[in-house]
């Protein structure tokens, strides 16, 4: 009733799903606890979010930085100068990284802070950066939240998905503070997301793979099945049949409970592996990228996808320096770089054949030049046709939700029952619908 009385007739859709956005920011319990005050108060505030979230119309995926949001109004740099917007070395830009575990023993984590580390040396006197690490349960990181913005914080960035929701309540207790949070499919017009667009690298990565292939097969170690990782996996299996038509990807998900993907892979004489996509302190002696076991079963690497986090956030830091990139009042705003932006690329071993490394290096070309897309033209699933020979590249949504496995892989989704712990928790704030479900 509050929320009909707010938005009255300018709100289409179902007041079920505004009752799901609400419970993105406060808990069913407030509904009882806090007077209608209180609720009136907060339906005011996140109006921009309901609308955000529920009209598709209102959501921007940005791919290339030339697509960033608008110049600031002559009137808006005004009020910067007013207001001390303008950065310098004695009144830098302050941006704060939040990681839910420690750097120094996550792969995914180190690679931020890694990226943290560039941006600072890069920028200088007018940026000033500080790291929050390992900082517990939600209570202490909504703590730790205000802490930063206390202590001085313009932008914050969040690096785990599942920080995603006291990131929202923190933007609403600090509207004058930019904040983003690296997650896919996660709009919000108070909180920006940014995520690696890792399927083209894959399907690269799969050509690669289907060329060192006995007996048409590879392995694929998958982790969370989360929004964007079922892009990857299908891309790497279509990458590979356009290299070898009879080609079965056996599909393996290490966050199973009772995952053994080695010893699976070992006796079905699989020797070509795509392993882990990042490498970090915790993964220094274990398998990461492409590589395969020779007839001595010695392991030698191919090639493995570069996460370039520091450049990443060197496009997103430029852009508020510069005055380009400012709150959108109307979008929630989902970037989503990739190779062509230079956030990501393939590094290749040294003692590939010059013949191969041309290969990759003319994929990689067209890639950059859209003229290559693995989910254009033909596609089939494992049950169906999704597309004829005839059409386009899929469209962004399709893409990154999709929740079907491409029909020459050999596995199938797990069931969220299966997941270890740690992927449950992941999978229930970003993982495929059908996963959720399952």
């Amino acid at each position: 009733s509050v929320f009909k009385e707010r938005t009255g007739d300018t709100f289409k859709g179902h007041i079920g799903d505004a009752y799901l956005v609400y419970l993105s920011f406060y808990s069913p319990e407030s509904l009882i606890d806090y007077p209608k005050s209180v609720l009136k108060s907060r339906v005011r505030d996140i109006i921009p979010e309901f609308l955000a979230v529920i009209e598709k119309g209102k959501q921007k995926l940005l791919e290339d930085p030339s697509q960033d949001v608008r110049e600031k109004h002559a009137y808006e740099t005004v009020l910067d100068l007013l207001s001390g917007r303008i950065y310098t070395t004695e009144k830098p830009l302050q941006a704060a990284f939040f990681y839910r575990g420690d750097p120094e023993k996550s792969a995914w984590l180190y690679g931020h802070e890694e990226g943290r580390k560039v941006v600072q040396d890069l920028y200088g006197g007018i940026l000033k950066t500080r790291a929050y690490a390992d900082y517990g349960d939600d209570e202490a990181f909504s703590l730790k939240l205000d802490e930063a913005v206390k202590d001085g914080a313009d932008v914050v960035f969040t690096c785990s998905a599942e920080d995603i929701k006291e990131t929202l309540r923190a933007s609403l207790r600090h509207p004058d503070v930019l904040f983003y949070n690296c997650s896919l499919n996660e709009p919000h017009r108070e909180v920006a997301t940014y995520y690696i667009k890792m399927y083209a690298v894959k399907s690269i990565l799969g050509a690669l793979a289907a060329i060192y292939a006995k007996d048409h097969k590879i392995g694929y170690v998958a982790h969370y099945p989360v929004y964007g990782t079922i892009a990857n996996i299908n891309a790497f299996a279509i990458g590979a049949a356009m290299i070898d038509p009879e080609v079965k990807i056996y599909l393996e998900w290490d966050t199973s409970e009772n995952s053994d993907w080695r010893k699976s892979f070992y006796e079905k004489g699989i020797s070509v592996i795509s392993a882990h996509d990042d490498s970090g302190p915790d993964r220094k002696d274990e398998e990461r990228g492409l590589y395969r076991y020779n007839e001595n079963s010695e392991r030698i690497q191919l090639a493995e996808p570069v996460c370039n986090w520091g450049r990443y956030y060197e496009l997103i830091l430029e852009n508020i320096l510069n005055g380009k990139n400012y709150r959108d009042d109307e979008y929630a705003l989902n970037y989503w770089y990739g190779m062509s932006a230079g956030v990501v690329d393939i590094r290749l071993s040294d003692d590939l054949p010059y013949y191969t490394v041309k290969l990759i290096d003319t994929l990689k070309d067209g890639v950059i030049n859209n003229m290559i897309d693995p989910f254009e033209k033909k596609i089939v699933s494992q049950e169906k046709e999704i597309q004829d020979m005839y059409m386009a590249r899929l469209a962004n949504e399709e893409i990154i939700n999709m929740d079907w496995l491409n029909d020459n892989i050999v596995g199938s989704l797990p069931k969220q029952s299966e997941l270890s712990d740690g992927a449950k928790k992941l999978v229930a704030v970003s993982g495929v619908e059908k996963v959720r479900k399952s």
